[in-house]
């Protein structure tokens, strides 16, 4: 399913991050940091490394953002295994368990369609026939637009169904770069549900 949604994604992650160091500050996670998330895992009994944060209460964050570049070695319920470079990624739990995962990827490029390209690979990784109609309907949102390069804080992607209870969100994002130029990044989010009613899927 498509979606276009124009949020200031980047400034919301920032603050988030500021909020999440100011509650409670824990371990820095160092760049090129090879780290292993297991989905359905108890946040209490995940790696050093990632330390999940908590309240002044005690109670576990909502979510754990690592942020700053990494390798995230993904375990999904199925056994299933993923490795990815990343610029930063969010991590968050329900009922104390990791549900969801939200990666963005590491190379960006002021061109739309290199960034679909880039995007289109990683599908295909995953879901042969599911990126070939994500990256369709991109473009096609792509060319509704007079000026793409506008498009600040925008995310273009689409949802499918990788596996039973897992769902993949990919697409492509809008950051500043350098000379606060816009660019686009790709981003994969996986997150458990147990049907498509669970799932936030537009």
């Amino acid at each position: 399913m498509m979606f276009a949604t124009r949020t200031l994604v980047y400034g919301v992650w920032l603050m988030s991050a500021i909020a999440c160091h100011v509650n409670r500050p824990h371990a820095p996670i160092h760049p090129d940091e090879y780290i292993e998330v297991t989905f359905g895992e108890e946040v209490g009994s995940v790696p050093d490394i990632i330390e999940w944060p908590k309240y002044k209460d005690g109670r576990y964050q909502e979510s754990r953002l690592i942020q700053f570049p990494s390798t995230m070695h993904l375990t999904l319920p199925s056994g299933q295994q993923l490795d990815y470079k990343v610029l930063n990624a969010d991590l968050a739990q329900k009922n104390l368990r990791i549900y969801n995962v939200y990666l963005r990827l590491p190379t960006s490029s002021p061109d739309t369609e290199q960034a679909v390209s880039i995007l289109e690979t990683e599908l295909n990784k995953l879901s042969p026939t599911d990126r070939e109609k994500c990256a369709s309907r991109i473009k096609s949102l792509l060319a509704a637009e007079n000026n793409p390069s506008a498009l600040s804080g925008e995310q273009l992607g689409c949802y499918f169904e990788m596996a039973k209870g897992v769902y993949v969100r990919g697409g492509i994002e809008t950051i500043l770069g350098e000379q606060l130029k816009t660019e686009w990044i790709v981003f994969l989010e996986f997150s458990l549900h147990e049907d498509k009613q669970t799932c936030p899927c537009p």
